[in-house]
């Protein structure tokens, strides 16, 4: 029951309290759910006629369940993609940090299942070069750092600006600091599109934003606005 466009090069934030729809839009972008009502186009194709490997070509999705595989850690972020020489994945993982974890353990070693042998921060930088390394046009992010060291979230929030500063961005976003710095915020509730704007236009509204923010700020992490 939406109506939204997002523009080529935008980052656009999507936030909402639990069970507002949020994660199910992303999840709707990348396939991963199918069966909507309605129409979404992207760059001009309505999704239901876009194969999902020629889509998932184009936009990338990370997201809070990280998935790694008990393979080599270049396999991880290549997965096996003859398109993407070694220099592309030095440059994924430069870009969204994730370089010291593959110096640490090298390109060879081989994850345990799920990637035990990686923090759940380390994992997340992981994932996020995967998603660099196949150079999408568009990113769905949707932010995990509970249960994480601070070094490593600050190394994870510096990849998600990175990114964030490259690409078109669907961030499903949990943090102040990744809202302020979006083009446009998108405020959801019971699956409905309440309130857009950037963060001072929805401040200066003083509704649902700003009791989501001053919520967050209450919360035991100060830039957390609500958790999945």
């Amino acid at each position: 029951g939406i109506n939204l466009d997002v523009s080529a090069g935008e980052v656009l934030a999507v936030v909402g309290a639990t069970g507002s729809g949020k994660t199910t839009l992303g999840r709707l972008l990348d396939k991963s759910y199918e069966g909507y009502r309605g129409s979404i186009i992207v760059d001009g194709h309505e999704l239901s006629e876009i194969r999902t490997n020629d889509l998932r070509r184009h936009v990338s999705a990370v997201r809070q369940d990280i998935q790694l595989f008990s393979a080599k850690m270049s396999f991880n972020v290549d997965l096996n993609n003859p398109n993407i020489a070694h220099r592309d994945r030095l440059e994924a993982t430069s870009m969204v940090r994730a370089h010291e974890v593959i110096e640490r353990v090298g390109w060879d070693h081989v994850l345990r299942e799920r990637g035990a042998d990686l923090s759940v921060g380390e994992a997340q930088l992981v994932t996020f070069a995967r998603a660099m390394a196949h150079a999408p046009a568009v990113v769905i992010m949707d932010e995990a750092t509970s249960s994480i060291d601070s070094m490593t979230e600050a190394r994870i929030q510096e990849a998600i600006e990175a990114i964030m500063a490259t690409k078109t961005a669907i961030v499903v976003a949990h943090r102040l600091s990744t809202i302020q710095k979006a083009d446009r915020i998108v405020v959801m509730d019971r699956g409905q599109i309440v309130e857009q704007g950037t963060h001072a236009e929805l401040m200066a509204l003083n509704g649902r934003y700003t009791a989501l923010v001053e919520a967050g700020r209450n919360q035991e992490h100060a830039v957390s606005i609500t958790v999945d």
